[in-house]
């Protein structure tokens, strides 16, 4: 513990989501950008670039943004 000092802590929560709210609203070159990403993320064979896209997107600082 602290013995009588001063402590001034700041707490933020953001809430972010995907950067268009679906794969298809995305141009080519973020798709493709994605389909890199997507190599990474995919641990079943039927995760496809659009699933992963439409759940896991907004936690990417490239591809969301903060709404709140």
């Amino acid at each position: 513990m602290l013995p009588n000092s001063c402590l001034n802590i700041l707490f933020l929560d953001i809430e972010t989501v995907a950067m268009k709210s679906s794969y298809q609203e995305l141009d080519e070159h973020f798709k493709n950008l994605w389909s890199r990403k997507a190599v990474c993320l995919r641990k079943h064979e039927e995760d496809t670039d659009e699933k992963l896209f439409n759940s896991r997107a907004g936690i990417y600082a490239e591809f969301g943004k903060v709404v709140v």
